[in-house]
């Protein structure tokens, strides 16, 4: 058999998302939505055969009345997000640490800083691949993504149950996520006043969804 090319060691991946509403962990972040659109770049880097390095940008333009919020003459540019990733392979556990500066080109939220801890697991030779992972983030800022009084502890559990659809080169996938509190990250306002009541929901959202994916040839 031919041998197997060498694995590539810098990942360049682009796109962009158009949502109906933009939603962060179960946080509305638009009220009057437009357009939105949400273009991103991430960098990889194979550093070892154990360890990989990530790092890029995610943002969020909108078109709705966000536009209007800011005070930096930045209109459109809601949101710019700037992170770090360094995942570790251990046998089939995959550990790492994650750093993200959440900013406001237009100044329409403080800054949020985010420490976060992740443990995935590598079940890709099953049946049917779940991919479970655990994170557990920390904010570092006086600025909080629930824009609360104290800095929040975040976790969230997601799994991605996967299925290849008989010999055809089509996958089904069910992305799962659950995001809770485990201190100050959902803190509550009073319905009426909008000021906070000093208590904390556990529960914050949960995601369900599918999406079909083809592999595509090029050259």
């Amino acid at each position: 058999p031919a041998p197997e090319p060498p694995a590539k060691k810098v990942i360049v991946t682009a796109g962009a998302d158009v949502p109906s509403l933009y939603m962060f962990r179960g946080i509305r972040q638009e009220y009057d939505p437009q357009f939105t659109i949400q273009p991103f770049l991430d960098i990889g880097v194979t550093v070892s055969d154990t360890a990989t390095v990530n790092f890029g940008s995610w943002n969020s333009f909108h078109s709705g009345s966000n536009k209007d919020l800011g005070s930096r003459g930045m209109h459109a540019w809601y949101e710019s997000d700037i992170y770090g990733i360094a995942t570790f392979t251990a046998g089939k556990t995959k550990p790492g640490v994650q750093w993200t500066s959440y900013t406001s080109p237009d100044s329409d939220y403080k800054t949020v800083n985010e420490l976060a801890f992740f443990v995935g697991f590598d079940d890709s030779k099953n049946a049917v691949p779940v991919s479970p992972k655990v994170l557990v983030g920390f904010e570092t800022t006086d600025g909080q993504a629930d824009a609360g009084a104290n800095k929040g502890v975040y976790l969230e559990l997601s799994a991605k149950p996967s299925h290849k659809l008989g010999t055809s080169p089509v996958t089904l996938n069910i992305p799962l996520k659950l995001g809770m509190s485990l201190k100050d990250y959902y803190e509550n306002r009073d319905p009426v006043t909008g000021l906070l009541t000093g208590t904390d929901s556990k529960f914050g959202y949960f995601d369900i969804g599918a999406n079909i994916s083809v592999p595509v040839g090029i050259g």
